[in-house]
C-alpha cells in the first residue's frame, strides 16, 4: 500500500469512511469543552458489570479494562449532539486531520475519541471529584473484523449507555450496530 493521502469524498477502498464536513449547529458552537455535568445523578457501572456487559455482546475479545474502578455511564443524546461536533472540530482546528490516510487509519481515530472522551469527562468532573465520582467513562475502542472476515480488521469505539452496549463509527461520528459475525470476531476491547 502507498501512503499518499485522501480528501474526503474522493475515491478509497471500500473498507474505509471518510469524514463528513464538521456540523456547525448552535448547540455545537456554545457547547463547552468538558462534558456537561446535569444536576442529576450520573449513572455509573463498575468494572465487573463493564466486562460482564461488554461480553454479552462480544464473547470472544480480550476485554481489558485496567485502568478505573468504576465508569460513568454516556448519554446517547450527549455523544451525538455535543461530543461528536467537537470530536470533528478538534480533529480540524486543533490537529488539522482533513484527510483518512494510511497512517491517520481507523485506530488512531477509535483511540484519539477514546482518549478525548476520558479527558473530557476528567475535566467536567475534576472540580466536584469526591470518593462517590467515577473515575473513568464506559468509552473504548473494540477491534474486530469487518463482515466477520479474517483480514477485514477495522478499529471504532464502543460505550455503554443507558440503552447498552453501543458502538459509534469515530470516521463518520454516527452509532452503528454491528452484526452477530462482526461482534464474534472482535478479539479485543480496550476501555
Amino acid at each position: 500500500m502507498h501512503s499518499t493521502s485522501r480528501r474526503w469524498g474522493a475515491a478509497r477502498p471500500a473498507d474505509h469512511q471518510h469524514l463528513p464536513p464538521p456540523v456547525k449547529s448552535a448547540r455545537a458552537r456554545n457547547a463547552p469543552t468538558a462534558l456537561r455535568c446535569h444536576s442529576v445523578k450520573m449513572t455509573v457501572i463498575d468494572n465487573i458489570a463493564l466486562r460482564s456487559a461488554i461480553l454479552a455482546q462480544f464473547p470472544n475479545a480480550q476485554v481489558l479494562t485496567p485502568f478505573d474502578r468504576n465508569y460513568a455511564v454516556a448519554s446517547h443524546e450527549h455523544i451525538k449532539t455535543v461530543f461528536a461536533p467537537e470530536f470533528r472540530s478538534e480533529l480540524i482546528v486543533h490537529f488539522g486531520v482533513t484527510d483518512w490516510s494510511i497512517v491517520w487509519d481507523c485506530d488512531k481515530f477509535a483511540r484519539h475519541a477514546a482518549s478525548l472522551a476520558h479527558i473530557k469527562h476528567a475535566l467536567a468532573l475534576r472540580a466536584k471529584a469526591d470518593s462517590t465520582t467515577p473515575e473513568g467513562m464506559a468509552f473504548g475502542v473494540v477491534c474486530y473484523s469487518q463482515g466477520g472476515q479474517r483480514g477485514l480488521g477495522h478499529a471504532i469505539n464502543i460505550l455503554i449507555t443507558k440503552r447498552g452496549v453501543e458502538t459509534w463509527e469515530p470516521q463518520t461520528q454516527e452509532f452503528i450496530m454491528l452484526t452477530p459475525a462482526e461482534r464474534e470476531s472482535a478479539w479485543l476491547v480496550l476501555i
